[in-house]
């Protein structure tokens, strides 16, 4: 077993995930791509009452699933993954309880491990029902079969076997009602005013989500990371990293000369005194007074089997003065 052997004395997290985590997934049966397909880190969008915040006024979160195992793309059950200091206790069951009762996962187990520890819970009980299944590290040489027993793709399929298909309209051929972007990215050709800063840089497509709004109509959710930390710091503090465009068509379409069209629009309003990072100088400057931005973004773009690619523009005008920029560029993201 390639798991045998770890010192779990100094890891961290991403250890935990990196040198047990997928290897044990990988001897269960999983892999991704492959009909028993690995979701790594999915960006889901909560109500303010979720995830441990007690107060209405708390923001809107997105908590992140570390890993979605999906039995022939029709059963799933997920894995919170801890460093290995990190005793996890019934928040951190709940926590990966509510991942697994998200609409968007419906899994049928959730489980938490630091690596010196492996639990298993039915989604069907409460968190505080404690495991059905719970291994320490030292124990797996005699005891993966039980874990196999429980998790392996033909173990799943035969313990869940009236678990439904996802029968919603699906966004594009192929896929299902929800479609997962893990990877993708914006790359800018052209900005006015001509900012050599910005040409060639890539904007990184962290996660985000394709699904159907109320209506039918598709509704696009994107977490984006600016090649520059001002520039980021700036997106973060006026909600510009996480995107929300919409689209009129009902299915993604698969024609690039016939694109679908996501659009946004936003204004955002800068106090007087703000730091703004100034990339033409590298420096931040304090905006000498209030300003009121008119955001609209767009994205023109079509599947090719699981890569979404296009064009993307974005303009922000501010006012009062006038002062605008514009971007345009190409996007291209991977789905699931």
């Amino acid at each position: 077993m390639d798991i045998l052997g770890l010192n779990f004395d100094g890891m961290n997290e991403a250890d935990v995930r990196e040198e047990f985590v997928t290897p044990l997934l990988r001897q269960l049966g999983y892999r991704s791509g492959s009909p028993h397909h690995i979701v790594r880190e999915l960006s889901l969008r909560y109500p303010r009452e979720s995830l441990g915040h007690k107060k209405p006024s708390d923001p809107l979160l997105r908590g992140k699933a570390d890993y979605i195992c999906e039995v022939d793309r029709r059963i799933r059950w997920v894995i919170e993954a801890k460093a290995p200091a990190e005793q996890f206790g019934q928040d951190d069951a709940e926590q990966a309880y509510s991942y697994a009762k998200h609409p968007e996962v419906r899994a049928v187990y959730f489980c938490l491990t630091n690596g010196r520890r492996f639990a298993v819970y039915r989604t069907d009980e409460s968190p505080d029902s404690g495991p059905v299944l719970e291994v320490g590290y030292e124990e797996f040489p005699q005891a993966f079969h039980r874990l196999e027993s429980l998790l392996c793709p033909a173990s799943v399929d035969r313990d869940f076997p009236g678990t439904p298909r996802d029968y919603g309209q699906p966004v594009a051929r192929g896929f299902r009602s929800v479609a997962q972007i893990v990877s993708g990215r914006v790359t800018i050709r052209s900005a006015s005013p001509c900012l050599p800063q910005l040409l060639g840089a890539n904007h990184s497509i962290v996660a985000g989500t394709i699904e159907h709004a109320e209506d039918g109509s598709l509704i696009a959710y994107l977490d984006l990371l600016a090649p520059y930390q001002g520039l980021q710091d700036f997106s973060r503090r006026f909600a510009l990293d996480r995107m929300e465009l919409r689209c009129p068509a009902t299915i993604l379409s698969a024609d690039s000369a016939d694109p679908s069209v996501f659009e946004a629009s936003r204004v955002i309003l800068v106090p007087q005194g703000e730091r703004l990072f100034n990339i033409e100088t590298w420096d931040y400057i304090e905006s000498p007074l209030t300003l009121e931005g008119h955001v609209a973004t767009r994205a023109m773009v079509s599947l090719d089997s699981n890569r979404l690619h296009g064009h993307w523009s974005q303009h922000l005008q501010f006012s009062p003065g006038d002062f605008s920029i514009s971007v345009d560029g190409d996007f291209e993201a991977r789905v699931f």
